[in-house]
């Protein structure tokens, strides 16, 4: 029963198509039909009805990109199935309050230790040293952990690590770690995704060069900011088109996304919601 809005669409666009090519068969039939003798052969008729399915399918295609013009701006928001550490342009990453790049400490398959291990060959060490340089003027507070850095930054804090001439990393300090009687605790909520998520459009104005800014969804795992990652979708998506109605942070968003991330019903409603916002 989910699927129907879905099925429904594919059956009205290939009758639709079908329809249409017949009415131009029995125009050209009744003007040209003497002189065109392949017109109503068998093997006509099932090229048409190829086409129209093969169109149908390529139209209603449900995971098939999205990519919109905010109105009013010239913007573009983008929505797409694939590999966020591929793509052209720069990269949004979630992280602590302790901006840790250590693999013994974050995970590899976070998306921050995808970034170390993609670009920076699983070392650390030059990544550090270019994070330490981004943070060089922001004001932090030293705190004793039993494990990581001692190097606490405001939550927001955005620091923007550079991998190549043409591509940024923006680690964002979205995840408040704190430590008391030997215990770890992590906080996060709505508030500091705001405050991390305006601080990263200014940031990206300021950096991107009107450039292309790739984000993935973010705050539904062990900080549970977002319950489902179609919440963390919906929220990055309507903060960028509230930003870029004001002045655009970069000429294109994009949000990658998984086949585990969110469902094909949540993917074919997001796209109506995003077209309506936008």
């Amino acid at each position: 029963m989910k699927y129907i809005n879905l099925f429904k669409d594919s059956f009205f666009t290939f009758f639709s198509i079908l329809g249409a090519a017949w009415i131009v068969i029995q125009i050209i039939d009744f003007f040209w039909g003497n002189h065109i003798s392949w017109l109503k052969a068998n093997p006509t008729f099932l090229l048409i009805l190829f086409i129209s399915f093969i169109y149908s399918a390529v139209i209603n295609y449900p995971f098939k990109k999205i990519r919109i013009k905010i109105s009013g701006t010239e913007a573009y928001l983008t929505l797409k199935y694939g590999d966020i550490l591929t793509g052209e342009g720069h990269i949004a990453v979630a992280s602590s309050n302790f901006f840790n790049t250590s693999l013994d400490i974050i995970s590899g398959k976070s998306l921050l230790g995808q970034i170390i291990n993609f670009f920076f060959n699983n070392d650390n060490s030059n990544i550090e040293e270019k994070l330490l340089t981004a943070l060089a003027n922001i004001k932090y507070e030293s705190v004793i952990v039993s494990r990581g850095k001692n190097k606490s930054y405001p939550i927001g804090t955005i620091a923007s690590v550079e991998i190549n001439r043409e591509k940024k990393v923006f680690l964002m300090a979205i995840t408040k770690i704190s430590e008391k009687n030997g215990h770890e605790y992590i906080d996060s909520n709505i508030s500091y995704v705001h405050k991390a998520i305006n601080n990263l459009w200014d940031k990206a104005e300021n950096e991107t060069d009107n450039g292309i800014l790739n984000i993935v969804p973010f705050g539904s795992g062990i900080s549970k900011i977002f319950n489902r990652n179609v919440e963390s979708i919906l929220y990055i998506v309507q903060s960028f088109i509230d930003r870029s109605k004001k002045k655009r942070p970069c000429s294109e968003l994009i949000v990658y996304i998984k086949r585990s991330d969110i469902c094909l019903n949540e993917y074919v409603e997001l796209k109506k919601i995003i077209e309506f916002l936008a």
